[in-house]
C-alpha cells in the first residue's frame, strides 16, 4: 500500500466512525447460575427477565440514615450490657476490656434464666456480645469480640 492509499483508508474509517450506525446491543445477564446472552434464552426465562425490576436507591433515605449515624457518633454511652457464658473462649478477653468503658452496666450469663431471657430480648445470637446503650436505654452499637473494640471507641 502506498502512503496515499493508507491516508485514503484512514479518512474512510474516520468518516465511518463519525457517523456510527445502529447495531443491536447484546445483553448478557445471569440465568440459572451463569451469564448468558439474552438472545439465547428460552421463552419462559425471557418472560422472567421482562418482569425483573431494577433496584433504584432512595437518596433521601440514604442521606437521612447517614446523618442519623453521624449524629449518633457524638452520643456517649451511658451504660452497657455484656452477654457471656462460662464456656465461651473469647468472653474473658471481653470482660477484661469492659472496665475501660468507664460506665456502669449489666453482665448476663446467657446460660442462666435471666441472662437467657435478656439475650432473647436483645436478639443476642453469640457470646460474647457487648451492647452500648445511650441515656434513654437505646442501643448505640454492639460488638462480638474484644478485637472489635475500635468500633466503639467513639462512644466512650
Amino acid at each position: 500500500m502506498t502512503k496515499t492509499e493508507v491516508e485514503t483508508k484512514i479518512a474512510e474509517l474516520e468518516a465511518k466512525k463519525a457517523q456510527p450506525g445502529k447495531f443491536p446491543t447484546e445483553i448478557y445477564t445471569r440465568i440459572v447460575g451463569y451469564y448468558r446472552s439474552l438472545a439465547n434464552w428460552n421463552a419462559g426465562k425471557r418472560e422472567e427477565y421482562d418482569h425483573r425490576k431494577t433496584f433504584a436507591e432512595n437518596q433521601g433515605r440514604i442521606n437521612g440514615a447517614l446523618a442519623k449515624a453521624e449524629a449518633r457518633k457524638h452520643v456517649k454511652a451511658a451504660s452497657y450490657l455484656l452477654f457471656s457464658q462460662k464456656t465461651c473462649p473469647n468472653c474473658p478477653a471481653m470482660k477484661a476490656k469492659v472496665p475501660s468503658l468507664g460506665v456502669q452496666g449489666q453482665d448476663y450469663d446467657v446460660a442462666g434464666g435471666e441472662g437467657y431471657e435478656a439475650a432473647v430480648t436483645w436478639t443476642v445470637t453469640a457470646t460474647p456480645t457487648l451492647i452500648l446503650l445511650d441515656a434513654d436505654g437505646r442501643e448505640l452499637d454492639r460488638i462480638m469480640a474484644a478485637s472489635d473494640w475500635k468500633q466503639i471507641e467513639s462512644y466512650v
